[in-house]
């Protein structure tokens, strides 16, 4: 139950230090939005109950550029997403963390775009 006793001070650290930094420098960003998309879907297992606020506020405070990347990447990962929709508990993260940076898309029509082909691609109802 909840084995993942380990990864909140990380994540926790990992936020603190994310925070000072903006935007990611482009050398990292594909490796941080993909640790983090990884911490936050977490496994098999399940997720660090305790992390996930953590992932959460950091993919919150990405630019419109970091968007543009985690939505592309999202893209590109089809087999990984149709795998994340096909459990309802990430399924449902995966709904909180769309939800979650559409107050950064707002407004921008590339993202606009590229939000919308992710909905279609998944066929994920826009709530």
């Amino acid at each position: 139950m909840n084995n993942f006793y380990n990864e909140p001070p990380f994540a926790e650290r990992l936020d603190e230090i994310v925070s000072q930094i903006k935007p990611i420098p482009s050398v990292i960003r594909e490796s941080f939005i993909n640790e983090i998309l990884t911490c936050y879907f977490g496994n098999q297992y399940g997720v660090s109950d305790a992390a996930l606020p953590f992932y959460k506020k950091m993919i919150q405070n990405l630019t419109p550029k970091e968007i543009d990347y985690l939505l592309r990447l999202l893209i590109n990962k089809n087999e990984e997403v149709k795998e994340i929709l096909r459990k309802s508990w990430k399924k449902q993260l995966l709904t909180e963390l769309i939800e979650s940076i559409m107050p950064n898309i707002k407004g921008n029509d590339d993202l606009t775009n590229i939000y919308k082909q992710f909905l279609k691609q998944y066929k994920i109802t826009n709530s």
